[in-house]
């Protein structure tokens, strides 16, 4: 069920219906911020559907940004991909202005870990948490869900966390 907090702020950061940021923030401005990728195999989903865990998060005085991107097949992975990093890109240089200045916690669920995990690098990302990820895109590729993605040989190489050198910050 998708919740609709108070304080929710909703920012494009990139052209597109679901490049936007819904953003919650704290009443700190340096409180912490948790970052978070939804997930539904990059097909499915939104981040209003995990809206629950701002409520959480702000009741401890974190602020909370949870990131939309396009959706396959509309998007292929390499876009996705590109999209998170547009968005932590505009988070870093925006984020203050709506309240949002403290360290980050990137982290995402599924599909969303997957992408946290290929962000942790950012110079926006202080820490990470990805749960319960895709981090080996091979096996994807004879299921059902690889209609939609339409992984390419290079993209399995390149977007699998588990094929590339540990982030080290």
């Amino acid at each position: 069920r998708a919740h609709s907090l108070p304080g929710r702020v909703d920012v494009a950061y990139a052209p597109g219906a679901r490049t936007v940021w819904q953003l919650y923030p704290a009443t700190r401005l340096d409180a912490p911020c948790l970052v978070f990728i939804h997930g539904g195999y990059w097909q499915m989903n939104a981040p209003e559907g995990f809206a629950c865990l701002a409520e959480g998060l702000r009741a401890h005085g974190w602020s909370v940004a949870m990131v939309g991107h396009t959706l396959a097949p509309e998007a292929s992975l390499t876009t996705i991909t590109q999209e998170i990093d547009t968005a932590l890109t505009w988070l870093d240089r925006h984020g203050p202005t709506y309240g949002l200045a403290g360290p980050r916690l990137l982290s995402g669920w599924s599909a969303g870990g997957m992408l946290a995990a290929l962000m942790l690098g950012h110079r926006a990302v202080t820490a990470g948490l990805a749960i319960s990820g895709i981090f080996e895109l091979g096996p994807l590729r004879d299921t059902r869900f690889n209609t939609a993605l339409r992984l390419s040989d290079a993209e399995v190489a390149t977007l699998s966390p588990l094929r590339l050198p540990a982030c080290e910050k």
